[in-house]
Protein backbone atom coordinates (compact mmCIF):
# COMPACT_ATOMS: atom_id res chain seq x y z
CA UNK A 1 0.00 0.00 0.00
CA UNK A 2 1.41 3.24 -1.21
CA UNK A 3 0.62 6.19 1.34
CA UNK A 4 1.00 9.72 0.83
CA UNK A 5 0.18 12.82 2.68
CA UNK A 6 -1.53 16.18 1.22
CA UNK A 7 -2.29 19.18 2.56
CA UNK A 8 -6.24 20.59 1.71
CA UNK A 9 -6.08 24.57 2.41
CA UNK A 10 -8.93 27.10 1.43
CA UNK A 11 -8.13 29.89 -0.97
CA UNK A 12 -6.34 30.16 -4.69
CA UNK A 13 -3.95 28.46 -5.82
CA UNK A 14 -1.86 31.39 -5.61
CA UNK A 15 -2.23 31.55 -1.58
CA UNK A 16 -2.25 28.45 -0.96
CA UNK A 17 1.18 28.15 -2.42
CA UNK A 18 2.34 30.75 -0.50
CA UNK A 19 1.19 29.05 2.51
CA UNK A 20 3.29 25.91 1.52
CA UNK A 21 6.19 28.42 0.93
CA UNK A 22 5.95 29.76 4.68
CA UNK A 23 5.49 26.57 6.39
CA UNK A 24 8.39 24.41 4.64
CA UNK A 25 6.33 21.07 4.79
CA UNK A 26 7.68 18.51 2.14
CA UNK A 27 3.97 17.70 1.40
CA UNK A 28 1.77 18.81 -1.89
CA UNK A 29 -1.11 21.41 -1.23
CA UNK A 30 -4.23 21.23 -2.67
CA UNK A 31 -6.39 24.46 -2.89
CA UNK A 32 -10.14 23.81 -1.89
CA UNK A 33 -11.18 27.40 -3.29
CA UNK A 34 -14.98 26.44 -3.20
CA UNK A 35 -14.60 23.82 -0.17
CA UNK A 36 -16.03 21.02 -2.89
CA UNK A 37 -13.57 18.44 -1.48
CA UNK A 38 -14.17 19.82 2.20
CA UNK A 39 -17.96 19.19 1.42
CA UNK A 40 -17.29 15.72 -0.20
CA UNK A 41 -15.31 14.23 3.03
CA UNK A 42 -17.43 16.09 5.40
CA UNK A 43 -14.97 18.45 6.91
CA UNK A 44 -17.32 20.98 7.10
CA UNK A 45 -15.82 24.32 9.42
CA UNK A 46 -17.24 27.14 10.88
CA UNK A 47 -16.56 29.59 9.62
CA UNK A 48 -16.08 28.99 6.19
CA UNK A 49 -11.99 30.11 6.51
CA UNK A 50 -10.78 27.04 7.07
CA UNK A 51 -10.84 23.49 7.05
CA UNK A 52 -11.26 20.75 10.57
CA UNK A 53 -8.05 18.81 10.50
CA UNK A 54 -8.36 14.85 9.16
CA UNK A 55 -6.50 11.76 8.46
CA UNK A 56 -8.35 10.99 5.44
CA UNK A 57 -7.64 6.98 3.67
CA UNK A 58 -9.16 7.14 0.23
CA UNK A 59 -10.35 4.25 -2.10
CA UNK A 60 -8.76 3.90 -5.33
CA UNK A 61 -12.02 5.58 -7.08
CA UNK A 62 -11.19 8.68 -4.67
CA UNK A 63 -14.22 7.91 -1.96
CA UNK A 64 -13.95 8.01 1.57
CA UNK A 65 -12.39 4.74 3.21
CA UNK A 66 -11.65 5.83 6.94
CA UNK A 67 -11.28 9.27 8.26
CA UNK A 68 -10.24 10.47 11.83
CA UNK A 69 -11.36 14.05 12.11
CA UNK A 70 -9.73 16.43 14.52
CA UNK A 71 -6.12 16.89 15.79
CA UNK A 72 -5.92 14.71 18.80
CA UNK A 73 -3.46 11.79 18.46
CA UNK A 74 -4.65 8.40 16.74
Amino acid sequence: MKASFLVLSPGSNEAVQEVKFNTDFPFPFIADKKFSIEKRTGLNSIPKKEIMPAIVILNKDLSVKWIKKGKEML
